[in-house]
């Protein structure tokens, strides 16, 4: 188990107060802890760094040599085709020479021998001789090959080399470590292992998250965090919904027409591809990815703003467009008064800029706007719309009371797959390049999607109060936790009968077992049933064709499956290494499938655990509940030499 080094206390909660132009000092801040995290995971994992450069610069040039020999190797067998195309070629003209001989001898002509004699003499020279040439060319193939054959088996042998240098170190990774850096990294944001039953709640009840999201909607991926204590959560969502689909079905029509010409009737023979289509409904997949934020401040006021600028223009386009936008500004608020609505009355800011840009022109309480919209918060908002790198305006910001919702342009593309795979590796610099190279975007798209938020002062500077629960949780883990978790587990044991589309797995019931819940997956697809539709075209002939159209009829198909969930708290080389106890091994036969992902969640597939299974699983994968880290550290240890 890694002990982290002890967090920088790099800023008090109230010091990002311009988020935009502290950004390259807080990535650096980033970079330098993934450096650091990474570095102490090599050495306590007692890597052999430079014996693993030494192996791995060994094994590149041993695949570079594969790659020249297998260029050398394409060019042996094309210099081997061209020679049987020549001896082939040969052969086929020696018996043309020899036919046409025979021919002019037939006819008593002499100079046929000038034709047979060399036809005949050819054949078996070209034999031999071109059979020398492809025996040799297929020598050179041959001694290739067997080059080729003993780099790849050098390769290989080199390549567990280089895993072995490194196998312990690589045991040591862990789910979740690029938010591990973050957090550590930098004070104000905090990121969570996995959203919790208590934040779930918190963020449903006092601020009005959605408890689900509709049957069409799954949660395929969850990052839950807080700001100063105010909490907010990253959902991935896969949608499905109908769309029409056009289907084209054609035939070719054929008839004659007699024609007069000067020499008389002409029959002229007509074609035509009649072609139809057909429209009909198919389903549709796509990801929405957005963050929601919750923060008590201004809980009156809603009011939604999109992007306005696309980052080409200049700052004197810039001008002109903010001086015409803010003539239509006062030309609303006019209006606004006209119409007697004090739920309309739309009064634009002093800040011509801001009031053209951020352009939340539904707000519909001017007071709250103003409180959170402070001169600071204006310019920090200005920074982000106005930047050019690394995203400029892409977000849409949209406040409904208490609840913020986030929805950006490079957030439909961030990477949660924070899993200890994607870091583990056989070359130790690549290695060390792309953990670095992922936390740092990683941090940049969350840190842009969370930039309007932290663009505004007021918000950094309120702390919520602590929530109190009056009654036991009901689950031990959240809804958008079970539905991401289910999305991370093998398909193919969700898929309906027939099914040919993508799944919607939305949550059915769930019981709460101890410390586990067993829950019920309801997994929504379609199967396809080719349909042909039949659709009358008038041809050229003046007659009318029936068209087949070919096309496809969904019709919704479901499966329930039920599955197991259970919180863990270690490390994932811990859950490991638990398949070395004999105790956790019996377990895991009575139970069946088990599955481990990032979230710190077990999961255990098509068997519903019973109470005491389910705390004799928990305590295994907790052990730290009951321990301290000298003991927990002893009991990893006796599991190994187990």
């Amino acid at each position: 188990m890694i002990k982290l080094f002890e967090r920088k206390k790099y800023a008090n909660p109230d010091e990002i107060l311009e988020p935009y132009r502290q950004y390259s000092s807080l990535k650096s801040l980033v970079q330098e802890t993934a450096e650091q995290v990474f570095d102490e995971i090599m050495e306590k994992g007692n890597a052999d760094i430079e014996g693993n450069r030494e192996i791995c610069k060994k094994y590149y040039q041993t695949k570079n040599d594969i790659t020249v020999q297998q260029k050398e190797l394409s060019k042996a067998k094309a210099k081997k085709g061209f020679i049987i195309f020549l001896g082939i070629l040969f052969i086929v003209l020696s018996v043309i020479f020899s036919l046409i001989g025979i021919t002019k001898l037939v006819s008593k002509q002499l100079i046929g021998l000038a034709f047979l004699l060399p036809g005949l003499g050819f054949i078996p020279l070209s034999i031999l001789f071109l059979g020398k040439l492809k025996k040799k060319a297929q020598t050179k193939i041959d001694d290739i090959n067997a080059i080729i054959n003993n780099k790849e088996k050098l390769a290989e042998e080199l390549l567990h080399q280089a895993f072995d240098s490194l196998k312990e170190a690589n045991s040591l990774f862990d789910d979740g470590l690029p938010q591990l850096v973050i957090n550590n990294a930098i004070q104000i944001i905090e990121l969570d292992e996995n959203l919790s039953i208590e934040k779930y709640t918190y963020l449903v009840n006092k601020y009005g998250l959605p408890k689900d999201f509709g049957e069409h909607q799954s949660i395929v991926g969850v990052q839950s965090g807080s700001l100063v204590g105010n909490p907010f959560v990253f959902l991935k969502i896969l949608n499905q919904t109908m769309v029409d689909y056009t289907y084209t079905g054609s035939i070719t029509i054929h008839w004659t027409t007699t024609v007069h010409t000067k020499d008389g009737l002409r029959t002229v023979h007509h074609s035509q591809v009649l072609t139809a289509q057909v429209t009909e409904p198919k389903p549709s997949y796509y990801n929405d990815t957005f963050l929601v934020y919750g923060n008590e401040v201004a809980p009156n006021l809603k009011f939604t703003r999109t992007p306005q600028l696309d980052g080409t223009e200049s700052e004197n386009k810039i001008e002109r467009m903010v001086h015409s936008v803010f003539k239509k500004a006062n030309k609303k608020a006019k209006q606004d008064l006209l119409d007697d609505d004090p739920t309309t009355n739309f009064t634009p800011m002093q800040n011509e800029e801001f009031e053209s840009l951020f352009h939340a022109w539904d707000r519909d309480n001017e007071t709250e706007f103003r409180l959170l919209f402070t001169p600071l918060a204006q310019r920090n908002m200005l920074d982000l719309i106005k930047s050019k790198q690394p995203y400029g305006d892409d977000f849409t910001f949209i406040k409904e009371n208490m609840l913020n919702t986030i929805i950006s342009k490079h957030g439909q593309l961030i990477d949660f797959n924070t899993e200890a795979d994607n870091f583990i590796g056989f070359d130790h610099d690549e290695m060390r390049k792309h953990f670095i190279d992922f936390t740092l975007k990683f941090f940049q798209d969350i840190y842009f999607d969370l930039a309007p938020l932290l663009s505004i002062p007021l918000y950094q500077q309120y702390k919520p109060q602590e929530y109190i629960y009056g009654e036991p949780f009901k689950m031990n883990t959240s809804t958008y936790e079970q539905e991401s978790m289910v999305n991370r587990i093998n398909e193919s044991c969700f898929i309906p009968r027939e099914c040919c589309t993508s799944l919607i797995k939305k949550i059915g019931r769930v019981e709460k077992v101890g410390k586990a819940d067993n829950i019920q997956v309801i997994s929504h697809g379609f199967k396809g049933i080719e349909r042909v539709t039949i659709v009358p075209k008038l041809g050229g002939d003046g007659l009318m064709h029936n068209v087949p159209v070919k096309w496809i009829e969904y019709i919704p198909v479901e499966k329930s499956v039920d599955v197991s969930l259970t919180n863990s708290s270690s490390s994932r080389n811990y859950v490991n290494s638990l398949n070395q106890n004999q105790g956790f091994r019996n377990l895991v036969t009575t139970l069946g499938n088990l599955g481990y992902h990032s979230h710190r969640l077990f999961c255990e597939i098509e068997n519903h655990l019973s109470e005491n299974q389910a705390e004799e699983l928990y305590d295994f994968l907790n052990p730290k509940d009951n321990v301290d880290d000298k003991k927990y550290d002893k009991i990893l240890e006796s599991i190994k030499k187990e």
